[in-house]
């Protein structure tokens, strides 16, 4: 057990207390038990069977920060009477407040007290600041408590100004208290007026939400921006204040049908449900009245839009999430065009996966592990005579039997399960043929063709087919399974043929993957649908979407065509060499990566305007022409297996999706982000039951709330983190909080309301016997803690934020999302992506080469250019192919590095890459030091990667004679040597080999045999042979009667990059005769390179 003692300074909200130093888990309030990690253990604060909503108000978020707290000396609720009935022990509003609406008044509880007291009471009367007949809910911002009800409207009191701005905001009629806040709960009717000016369009509130725009004018009265307010009502949304200006109300009316919930989204766009109708509207406030059917402007999505909604999605809502009685679904709206959105469909029995627009088919979707076979057994266990068995699997009547004709199994599918039936007619000529799913559940048929029932088997449980009287026709390809079903608005179920396995996709995983897949000689197996209109794409735009594990080459995902194989087809495998083959028609693309090795992957094929594109991973991989024509009315869709029975699937497969349209690069890249969390090590996020309360968005700690009847959980992304529960009266454990009708979530903290009782579930409440002394509440901490004392533990199970003091590297650590430990104060991490096309190992020096989705993008480095030398760190752990991880930018290093003796001196290896060496080479980028067989400290020095570099030669004894205006060449030098440069001395050139300023210096000797009585003119000329060009000359005067003259001359000069060669040359402005000897010496030397 660790213990926090008060002294860390901690932000805002705090809901603990600076007095206390109390004992708190490692796990910061993570329990496990039967239910599964709990998130906070919930403390009843209030019981009463007329609870309807609560809010947590965090001051923190109003615009001034909450500051507005500290200038309330003055108003008289501040001054007011303390620990009466309806006012609590303090004077100032606290930092955070719960607030809990019954049907009769609304109680402000201060949360940073450690007893969670009640602060302030508001009382429902009919003359006292709330007097709506019904209390339905509540919100609080910038000062400004809004309470909504039924009958007479909502109340609307300003803490700042002090005062009742309406007690009464209804349609018809409007009025307020004139006593300040004090006085709320006077019943004397001589302080109601009616001055209310504005007016909602339905006088039934059923839901209100605010929110601060960016053009929000400054209220003179508060000093802080007016805030927008939206009211559901039962007549249509009433916003006031808002983009209209302050003092204003506009309605959406939506032709007189109500909304029952109502929100803001991140953009500012208005949200509402309709409460009687499955549809849900998202717009731009408007800034004038609304009253057309549907609203003019807004973008509309139910049960029959693209996307679409449940069939009921009135029940709750926060932005992007929509709650009802068949579940909870996930919206990822595209305002600019709402059908290319997302939607993605959570139950308490499976979760669709993201479906994107126009979505066709969302199979292999399932939790439930275990077979799917056919329970149908042929010729079936009881068939009556009238039936003539074909023997080929089929079956004909002819219309004379006289009466009901039944085929059936005695063996029960299970009364309360869920069944598939499918069943082929053909030559049908006459009356009627039914599929019984148990006797109760029921289809049929008039036609030839597949039919197919699925639902939940009911009645007696027996599965059979039944003729009537006069039923003409044969019956052929029976089976009854579990099904494989379509979680798509459409549900269209696939069939299994022969046995297909689900099996968990992870140790404790509530997704299961689909395998099994054989062809004939290993039991012939496979998923398929028969034809479909909807997959007939034409020359239209159209994606397929799956996760994927293969394990060998030519096996076949999918393959839709006729039985003959002969039509235009759609067709996705892997090919000769593993790599990823999507042939549509007669066009094929295909990837460059083998995938035949058993590693999770998902795969996304689109095709958009008549080209194909492949993504692996959110990545694109391949693209290429596609154009070819999809419309194959004799075609079925078969996963797993080719149709000519070859090729089967050997690895595994889930979450398969088929849709018109496509989705863009940037969804594909989420929907892969999100998604593969769903693949990783007890990873839930089943609803305990469909019927969905409310939901909360807590935008600080970035968790969704969720509360259905039978439980309150919290999501992250599609992961269910946790379940909010109580202490059971009579032990240890913690039990569901059943049927809560509200939740409102911020920092970590959920309020839940249910029918019965209230409370509060506080972030890191979790060991009782520890807060004994403190009747289980967690003090404030809001004065800061002191110290935090942690015991020290080697590797801790994995998992992403999990921090802990780790005792072999005497270091505070934190788990990130790859396989690695940060070490705080022991290293400087940089988060890259490999994107190089081959496994970068563990300690490899790296180079940049590019960027991807905001992360450098890194390949192994190699001291043999200037570019590839350059190293900004040393992986820390295997990176993958395609996969992120992190690289050291200094601090130390785990790896093998025993090859070399602790203290040496590393640089990058110039023949190796990524590989190291205690030999500088000549581009020398220096690595680190050795400080024990397995750690490396990196310590990549600056100015080290860019080394100066020169070249000299010496003592060249040429030309001897005369010299003359021409320049010649100084070639034939006796010495030299380089760094960083090559030189020729016969020659007598230097190569630069990049960009940069360099200097260069003579060193001249001359000795004349004759005098000369006048003075003469010697050039020395730097040249360059390459471009064939002076690059400069210096001239210089030999006096008269000298015999000999000597020089030493430095000057510098700008070289562009190429294999430039350099030469020194001598010339004269007139001849220079007699020379004995011309010793000449030379250097070139960098000064600035890149």
């Amino acid at each position: 057990m660790s213990t926090i003692t008060p002294k860390l300074k901690l932000t805002q909200p705090d809901y603990r207390d600076p007095r206390w130093d109390l004992p708190i888990n490692t796990d910061l309030g993570i329990l496990d038990d039967a239910h599964g990690t709990v998130v906070g253990v919930y403390e009843s604060i209030i019981t009463s069977p007329s609870l309807v909503d609560c809010f947590i108000y965090d001051t923190s978020k109003d615009s001034d920060g909450g500051a507005w707290r500290d200038r309330c000396q003055t108003l008289s609720w501040y001054n007011e009477e303390l620990n009466t009935a309806d006012r609590g022990k303090t004077r100032k509003f606290p930092a955070v407040a719960l607030i809990v609406a019954e049907a009769d008044k609304v109680t402000i509880y201060d949360m940073t007290d450690p007893s969670l007291p009640m602060w302030m009471v508001f009382n429902q009367g009919t003359n006292t600041y709330i007097r709506s007949e019904t209390i339905s809910s509540v919100f609080m911002l910038n000062g400004n408590l809004f309470v909504g009800g039924s009958t007479i409207g909502s109340s609307w009191t300003s803490f700042i100004d002090d005062r009742n701005i309406a007690s009464i905001l209804a349609s018809v009629t409007g009025r307020r208290i004139t006593l300040p806040i004090s006085g709320r709960n006077n019943t004397d009717g001589i302080y109601r007026v009616q001055d209310v000016e504005i007016l909602l369009v339905n006088s039934n509130v059923n839901d209100v939400a605010m929110t601060i725009l960016p053009t929000a004018l400054v209220d003179p009265a508060t000093g802080l921006p007016v805030p927008t307010i939206a009211v559901a009502t039962d007549g249509g949304v009433s916003v006031i204040d808002g983009p209209a200006g302050a003092g204003t109300v506009v309605h959406i009316t939506y032709g007189g049908r109500g909304n029952n919930n109502v929100a803001f989204s991140d953009e500012y766009r208005l949200i509402a449900n309709l409460t009687l109708y499955q549809q849900t509207f998202i717009m731009d406030i408007p800034l004038a009245n609304v009253l057309t059917n549907p609203p003019t402007g807004a973008d509309i999505y139910s049960n029959t839009t693209v996307p679409a909604l449940f069939t009921s999605s009135n029940r709750a809502l926060s932005a992007g999430v929509y709650g009802s009685l068949y579940g909870l679904v996930f919206l990822k709206e595209n305002p600019l065009l709402p059908s290319a959105g997302m939607v993605n469909y959570l139950t308490d029995s499976y979760l669709s996966g993201w479906m994107q627009g126009d979505i066709k088919m969302a199979a292999l979707a399932d939790t439930v592990e275990g077979d799917i076979v056919n329970l149908w057994t042929d010729p079936p266990d009881n068939m009556d005579a009238e039936w003539a068995d074909n023997l080929d699997g089929s079956y004909t009547a002819d219309g004379s039997q006289g009466g009901a004709i039944t085929l059936w199994n005695n063996a029960s599918l299970g009364v309360g399960t869920e069944k598939s039936v499918f069943v082929t007619v053909s030559g049908f000529a006459g009356g009627s043929l039914t599929v019984y799913l148990g006797s109760t559940n029921t289809l049929t048929i008039t036609s030839d063709g597949t039919h197919q029932l699925t639902g939940v088997v009911s009645g007696d449980g027996i599965g059979y087919v039944q003729g009537n009287a006069t039923f003409i026709g044969t019956v052929s390809n029976i089976i009854q399974q579990s099904p494989v079903n379509d979680r798509s608005v459409n549900n269209n179920p696939l069939q299994v043929v022969g046995t297909i396995t689900k099996t968990a996709v992870n140790t404790g995983a509530d997704l299961v993957a689909y395998s099994g897949f054989g062809t004939v000689a290993q039991g012939l197996s496979y998923i398929e649908q028969p034809y479909n209109a909807d997959l007939d794409f034409s020359t239209g735009d159209f994606y397929v979407m799956s996760w994927f594990k293969a394990v060998a080459t030519l096996d076949t995902l999918l393959e839709r065509n006729d039985s003959g194989i002969v039509g235009p087809s759609i067709r996705i495998d892997l090919d000769a060499s593993g790599y990823v083959r999507v042939v549509i028609g007669g066009d094929i693309v295909t990837g460059t990566v083998d995938y035949a090795t058993n590693s999770l992957h998902m795969l996304v094929v689109k095709r958009v305007s008549g080209v194909g594109y492949i993504f692996i991973d959110g990545v694109q991989v391949a693209t290429g022409p596609a154009a070819d024509s999809i419309i194959n009315a004799t075609a079925v869709t078969r996963i797993g297996l080719r149709l000519n029975d070859a090729n089967s699937w050997g690895g595994i497969l889930s979450l398969f999706r088929m849709g018109a349209g496509a989705p863009s690069d940037e969804q594909i890249e989420m929907i892969y982000n999100q998604e593969k969390k769903l693949f990783e090590a007890d990873a839930s996020f089943l609803l305990p039951d469909n019927d969905v309360q409310d939901v909360d968005f807590d935008d600080i700690e970035k968790t969704l709330v969720v509360a259905t009847a039978l439980g309150v959980n919290k999501y992250r992304d599609l992961i269910r983190i946790g379940e909010v529960e109580f202490e059971a009266p009579d032990g240890p454990t913690t039990l569901p909080i059943l049927n809560a009708n509200a939740v409102s979530a911020n920092n970590g903290a959920v309020a839940v309301t249910t029918s019965v009782e209230g409370g509060i579930a506080l972030p890191a409440l979790n060991i009782r016997e520890e807060f004994t002394a403190l009747e289980g509440k967690i003090p404030d901490l809001s004065g800061g803690v002191t110290e935090i004392q942690l015991t020290p533990t080697t590797d801790p199970e994995q998992v992403e934020g999990k921090v802990f003091y780790d005792a072999d590297k005497h270091a505070l650590s934190v788990y990130s999302d790859v396989d690695m430990t940060l070490n705080f104060g022991q290293e400087e991490v940089i988060r890259v992506i490999n994107n190089s096309g081959a496994v970068i190992p563990n300690a490899s020096p790296v180079q940049v080469t590019g960027a991807s989705s905001g992360l450098p993008e890194v390949a192994l480095a190699q001291a043999n250019s200037f570019t590839s030398m350059r190293v900004p760190g040393i992986t820390t752990h295997e990176i993958p192919i395609g996969q992120e991880g992190f690289i050291t930018h200094a601090g130390s290093l785990g790896g093998d590095f025993s090859s070399w003796g602790i203290g040496s001196l590393l640089f990058l290896s110039e023949s190796i890459a990524g590989g190291y060496t205690d030999s500088p080479p000549s581009k020398a980028t220096r690595l680190g030091q050795v400080t024990s067989a397995n750690t490396f400290l990196v310590n990549i020095g600056v100015g080290v990667e860019i080394p100066a570099v020169i070249a000299f030669m010496n003592e060249a004894v040429d030309p001897i004679g005369d010299i003359t205006a021409t320049p010649q060449d100084v070639i034939n030098y006796q010495d030299g040597g380089a760094n960083g440069l090559t030189s020729d001395w016969l020659a007598g050139y230097i190569s630069l080999p990049v960009d940069g300023i360099y200097r260069v210096t003579f060193n001249l000797s001359i000795n004349f045999t004759a005098v000369s009585q006048d003075p003469r003119e010697l050039n020395l000329q730097l040249y360059n042979s390459t471009l064939a060009s002076e690059v400069f000359t210096i001239k210089n005067v030999i006096s008269k009667e000298a015999i000999t003259f000597a020089a030493t001359i430095s000057a510098p000069f700008t070289a562009t990059a190429g294999d430039y060669k350099f030469r020194i040359a001598t010339g004269a402005g007139e001849i220079i005769e007699d020379v004995i000897y011309n010793f000449t010496s030379y250097d070139i030397q960098s000064v600035h390179i890149r």
